[in-house]
């Protein structure tokens, strides 16, 4: 029986990451909001857009053949960086304005990134990161 990535499992990695993502930040900003907050926001923008992106691009999953899944992945990149980095200024203020905002999305997203490739990669051989699909 083949298996997908545990979407709870998968959130919750994801809402630990953020969240000591937050917590740099936040210990940088003017504005120290509550990082478990902004965690939860990250991870549900982020599942949000990553399903809109993913209906949107099945259509062409045919034409791309086994490729689809990279240029996938590659697509969301862009999503991604917004997205950290306009709930950071908003959420935090970092000190520094734009340029350390967009350092900050940057690491955000390189967290991200991070967290997929392990969580993807080892996921089939960890039993809570999987959930069968028949």
């Amino acid at each position: 029986m083949p298996l997908l990535p545990n979407p709870v499992a998968m959130a919750a990695v994801k809402f630990v990451g953020y969240a000591a993502v937050g917590h740099l930040v936040k210990r940088r900003a003017s504005d120290r909001r509550n990082i478990w907050l902004f965690s939860a926001a990250r991870v549900f923008l982020g599942w949000v857009i990553a399903a809109g992106l993913g209906v949107g691009l099945m259509r062409f999953g045919d034409a791309w053949g086994e490729s689809w899944g990279p240029i996938y992945y590659a697509l969301l990149t862009v999503p991604r960086f917004l997205v950290w980095a306009i709930l950071i200024r908003v959420w935090f203020r970092p000190l520094g304005g734009n340029p350390s905002t967009l350092c900050w999305a940057g690491v955000g997203t390189g967290v991200s990134t991070a967290i997929d490739l392990v969580f993807f990669k080892i996921f089939e051989h960890v039993p809570l990161l999987a959930v069968p699909f028949c």
